[in-house]
């Protein structure tokens, strides 16, 4: 039986420089050390075999090596997991700088390799967004919510863009947009028309829904259907605006009655309206602007006798 030859450390030198060796023993060439894989108990810190003939070796015993390993996973997969925790804890940094070396010289092959898996398993990577999104939606929205905000007007742009781009997928999500949305479609409405008298138009979904909870529907009929929400001090008068203190839940008849007039002499006309509803509806407005009923109603007057005009072509909607 043949002695087992003893590998020894060498100094070799490679483009003018030393560099540490030693032979391989499977193929018997001396290389420098970096051409060794690590292992703590090797000599040198290093394997005995080159990686040249690791490679060689594990093509040859692919299958065999493949499955060796799979049943050695599935058998230490828990102890295998917090091994591999507790390393990527402990060694953090270099962890994150070698996946980012890693990603940086392979980056054309892992986009495509990404891209192909995202096509052959779509469905599965759907379900595992939306498990995460619903996870993490508040934080979700949050993130959005802040990265649009210090984004907005790159993302206005964008969405100017696609839709100049898509007219028709536009337009169509557009429609199903402000069929899903009544409510902010309206506020919306509401708000654009205060803008164009140059008036406050801070009203919110919030508050409309407030307004809505308060009164249960029409505050002068009770009737809950058909309901729009009227500028108290119409926006014609060039006062109040789109805020949450000169707005009301009135039923299209009475809405459309009051119009543009002065809302303390139109009331006069209404036989039909119980004052008690009328007090409440006034008591209401007056305490939102910080004031009596009697000091509310000086105010809408003096409102009325003070018109700011501006010119902007109405249609009978838009004079309330």
């Amino acid at each position: 039986m043949s002695r087992r030859k003893r590998i020894q450390l060498m100094k070799i030198t490679i483009n003018g420089v030393s560099v540490e060796a030693k032979e391989c023993t499977k193929c018997n060439e001396i290389k420098p050390l970096e051409e060794f894989s690590r292992h703590k108990d090797g000599l040198g810190g290093r394997v005995s075999h080159c990686k040249c003939c690791k490679k060689i070796q594990y093509q040859k015993d692919k299958s065999t090596i493949g499955e060796r390993h799979k049943l050695y996973y599935l058998k230490n997969r828990e102890i295998i997991k917090q091994r591999v925790k507790e390393y990527r804890i402990e060694n953090k940094e270099y962890v994150k700088q070698q996946h980012k070396l890693y990603y940086e010289k392979n980056k054309t092959k892992l986009k495509e390799y990404k891209k192909q898996h995202y096509i052959q398993n779509k469905e599965h990577y759907r379900e595992l967004s939306k498990q995460q999104y619903e996870q993490n939606k508040l934080q979700i929205k949050a993130y959005k919510k802040k990265h649009y905000q210090e984004n907005k007007q790159r993302y206005q742009e964008l969405g100017r863009i696609w839709c100049i781009q898509n007219k028709e997928l536009a337009r169509e999500y557009k429609n199903k947009w402000k069929k899903r949305n009544p409510e902010t479609v309206r506020l919306h409405k509401l708000r654009r028309r205060a803008r164009e008298y140059t008036l406050l138009d801070t009203l919110t979904i919030k508050e409309q829904k407030e307004i809505l909870d308060h009164f249960m529907g029409c505050a002068l009929t009770e009737k809950r259907e058909d309901i729009h929400f009227d500028h108290f001090i119409p926006l014609s008068v060039g006062h109040g605006g789109t805020i949450l203190e000169n707005m009301v839940p009135l039923c299209a008849e009475v809405n459309m009655s009051k119009g543009n007039k002065n809302p303390f002499e139109w009331i006069k006309t209404r036989d039909d309206i119980a004052l008690e509803k009328w007090d409440k509806l006034v008591r209401y407005l007056a305490m939102l602007n910080n004031m009596t009923m009697e000091e509310f109603e000086t105010y809408v007057y003096w409102c009325f006798e003070n018109p700011n005009e501006i010119e902007i072509e109405e249609s009978e909607e838009d004079t309330v």
